[in-house]
């Protein structure tokens, strides 16, 4: 990559990444018949986005990244509001879900109802981004910050961006070991896998060479850290019902699932070894340039 390239690589990477989420935004729809999938991409864009910022802050005002962070995150609450209710709702399908099948059926068919309130709560407050005020907001923020963005030389690029990279993989390796400890700990440590790995991915065209195998690892920490995530987010929500559940016997049906739900989840967290991937020769030359 020439010197010019360079120069201009941060701030074309962060405008591809908020056009890629402000487009997601524009093609929302209630109707859509891949919605579910759709809502993962939105969440996907809002993180990758949210890295690019995290890379690239050296090059941003400080006001400017704080407002759009904190307009990145809520839409990514939003959305993951969504889809957490998404990945509930088949397992407590009356008859046919895995964790209904665990309870009365009466308990079944309460907590389904509940799942449905939720989710149609959550969706609508997703949806208030489709509107064209909040995405001509979201625009005008993006667009302030790009006008905004302060061109660097290539020796403050080279200095920068392994630092900036170097900090994601320190904050990683230090999640890495105290995974098994707690639900919240590996929560952590999949939130840092995510972010290591978007941000390799965002930087691939200035790593010399391929990265792939370092990204597949993390993707598959992200994968086994997810399995116990959701099944986090399942307890959690089943915990936080019981408290507005005023039938003993529905209730007393969902508390002994929630007991077994929650020691499997122990149990799981116990067996799991979560290693630092071994970087490629190449990132180690770039990260190099950090000391």
């Amino acid at each position: 990559m020439t010197k010019r390239r360079l120069a201009r690589f941060p701030k074309r990477t962060l405008k591809k990444a908020l056009k890629k989420l402000h487009g997601l935004l524009g093609g929302l729809r209630p109707d859509d018949s891949e919605i579910v999938e759709a809502t993962h991409q939105l969440r996907v864009a809002s993180r990758r986005a949210d890295v690019a910022l995290r890379l690239f802050r050296e090059w941003i005002p400080r006001h400017r990244r704080h407002q759009l962070k904190s307009m990145l995150k809520q839409i990514r609450v939003d959305a993951g509001a969504v889809r957490d209710m998404d990945l509930l709702e088949p397992r407590w399908q009356p008859d046919t879900g895995d964790s209904a099948s665990q309870v009365s059926p009466e308990a079944s068919a309460w907590l389904h109802a509940r799942i449905h309130d939720h989710r149609s709560d959550a969706f609508d407050r997703m949806l208030r981004w489709t509107g064209e005020s909040r995405r001509k907001r979201f625009r005008k923020q993006s667009r302030q910050l790009l006008d905004q963005f302060k061109p660097r030389g290539t020796r403050r690029f080279l200095r920068h961006l392994p630092q900036a990279l170097a900090k994601l993989v320190n904050e990683f390796r230090e999640a890495a070991p105290i995974a098994v400890q707690s639900l919240a700990d590996s929560h952590r440590t999949r939130i840092c896998a995510r972010r290591l790995r978007y941000g390799v991915e965002l930087l691939q065209a200035v790593i010399p060479d391929h990265t792939t195998q370092l990204v597949s690892s993390l993707e598959a920490i992200q994968e086994q850290l997810g399995q116990i995530s959701d099944d986090a987010t399942a307890n959690h929500f089943v915990r936080q019902s019981l408290a507005a559940c005023g039938d003993p016997k529905i209730a007393a049906s969902l508390q002994s699932w929630l007991d077994r739900s929650e020691a499997a989840a122990m149990n799981r967290l116990a067996e799991l070894s979560i290693q630092m991937p071994s970087p490629t020769q190449s990132l180690r030359q770039f990260l190099g340039q950090a000391d």
